[in-house]
């Protein structure tokens, strides 16, 4: 069982004065069925959010800070709010992702879950050097520019725009067997609803999976921590 380093470059957290990073790690798990059934127990709720909600404004405004038009990048947990609202076809994947989804939906922020791979050591939140080189589900490649925020696995594209996209890496499917979940606050989000929203996870997971799960959160002073 491989040994994880979980980061955050601190100059993220300068820039996001507030933003604290979550990570729940599930091991030896058997991905099967889906928790469909959970979800449209959010969904009311959802529905009745107001688009001015600070908890979906707070994440516009922290894109426009990085020089991200939401119109054509708008962040993980707004899109969501947005589809939903829109009555657009919505469908459960399977139970890993949508724990993700489940959690984004119920505490409305971002949370989104990503395979721990056979080599996976380091995964790292941090500004692109320009190098990267991203290749969509479709196979169409597109350089990453300098500075964007990015999850990297082992140094290789896990996550694009901070909370915009997941890459191919991080494709998750029944073959699945251990993962990490982030889960990313802004100050709006108080340590005690983001406390709430790590112990409501890892009690979801317990109960679907019948794992123990790991947990650590990644804040302004401290950047950086391993789980074994």
């Amino acid at each position: 069982m491989n040994n994880l380093t979980f980061s955050v470059d601190r100059e993220i957290f300068e820039k996001h004065p507030g933003f604290r990073r979550a990570i729940i790690v599930a091991r030896d798990i058997l991905n099967e069925g889906d928790l469909g059934s959970l979800i449209n127990e959010q969904l009311v709720a959802v529905k009745a959010l107001s688009p001015e909600d600070p908890r979906l404004v707070t994440w516009r405004e922290a894109f426009a800070l990085e020089g991200m038009k939401v119109r054509d990048f708008r962040p993980s947990i707004d899109a969501l709010v947005k589809r939903i609202q829109a009555d657009k076809p919505f469908v459960s994947i399977n139970k890993i992702v949508d724990i993700g989804t489940i959690v984004s939906l119920k505490f409305v922020l971002p949370a989104g879950a990503h395979p721990i791979l056979s080599d996976t050591q380091t995964v790292s939140m941090e500004r692109a050097s320009g190098e990267e080189i991203d290749v969509s589900f479709d196979g169409k490649t597109e350089p990453v520019p300098k500075g964007e925020i990015v999850l990297k696995d082992n140094g290789r594209l896990a996550t694009r725009r901070w909370v915009w996209r997941q890459t191919p890496l991080s494709r998750i499917d029944h073959k699945t067997t251990s993962f990490f979940l982030n889960i990313d606050a802004l100050p709006v989000i108080s340590d005690e609803v983001l406390n709430e929203a790590i112990k409501f996870s890892q009690e979801l997971i317990q109960s679907v999976f019948r794992v123990e799960t790991g947990v650590v959160v990644l804040d302004l002073h401290n950047p950086t921590e391993d789980l074994s």
